[in-house]
């Protein structure tokens, strides 16, 4: 399966996703879950094999910005609503982690974990989609990269985890205030690690291993024109904000 595949498969998905969520409808949601750890994937595949890592990085908050607008309408109704960030800055946030691990890790490898700390704390700070879960899944893509047994064992057991911790660390605090009378969530420090919801429908991100483990290493068919490859390159990055806007208007009209 190629990155060309999989751009495509992530795409629809998330479409399906959107389109559940707009309409209520949980079992597209179900298939939606397979989305993010895809583009997660295609984000650490890109920055392994990029030419140029400043471009790269630009253009994923470049298109973070203009994909601002078309989020906030689609989740809230409101061109403008700070409450929630979309998924660009999530993958913003982690290219730029990841470029800072393998920088720091050429100076000293217990220099790695501060990018990790201060990345995961500031997407909770701004509250962007998929929060330090999201960061974290980037981490874990870029850690566990390699496609021999070893590295797709413990890629599986930390993409399950990760998948499962809302609704772990949700019946871990539930269990201690039936026990106890003491809420975890009161604890301003720790109180994002907790969630409020279970969100069982997370652990179904764990499936979008399939068509990652399917990976073959190729581009898939590109354009040989340099102005068609880029066309479809950008066309890919605008397929998020364009589909949440039209899916916000039909919603309007509805």
């Amino acid at each position: 399966m190629s990155a060309l595949l999989l751009r495509i498969i992530a795409c629809a998905v998330m479409l399906i996703d959107h389109i559940g969520l707009t309409w209520g409808i949980n079992e597209l949601r179900i298939i939606g879950r397979l989305a993010f750890p895809i583009f997660a994937f295609l984000l650490v595949n890109g920055y392994r094999h990029t030419k140029n890592l400043n471009k790269y990085i630009l253009r994923l908050g470049i298109f973070a910005l203009l994909s601002e607008i078309p989020f906030d309408l689609f989740l809230s109704h409101k061109a403008f609503n700070f409450n929630k960030q979309n998924i660009f800055f999530t993958l913003f946030w982690g290219l730029v982690m990841i470029s800072l691990i393998d920088i720091l890790k050429e100076k000293s490898v217990f220099l790695t974990p501060i990018p990790v700390a201060v990345f995961c704390l500031s997407a909770m700070i701004i509250n962007c989609d998929y929060g330090y879960l999201g960061i974290l899944t980037v981490l874990a893509f870029h850690i566990f990269y390699a496609s021999d047994a070893k590295n797709r064992t413990l890629l599986l057991f930390a993409i399950a985890f990760l998948s499962s911790w809302p609704a772990i660390s949700y019946n871990i605090a539930e269990f201690i205030i039936v026990k106890t009378g003491f809420n975890l969530r009161d604890i301003r420090v720790i109180s994002p690690l907790f969630y409020n919801n279970p969100m069982y429908i997370q652990i179904y991100r764990v499936f979008a291993l399939v068509p990652i483990f399917l990976y073959n290493g190729e581009k898939g068919k590109v354009p040989k024109s340099k102005t068609a490859a880029k066309i479809m390159q950008f066309g890919f990055y605008a397929f998020y904000p364009v589909h949440m806007l039209i899916i916000y208007l039909i919603s309007q009209i509805g």
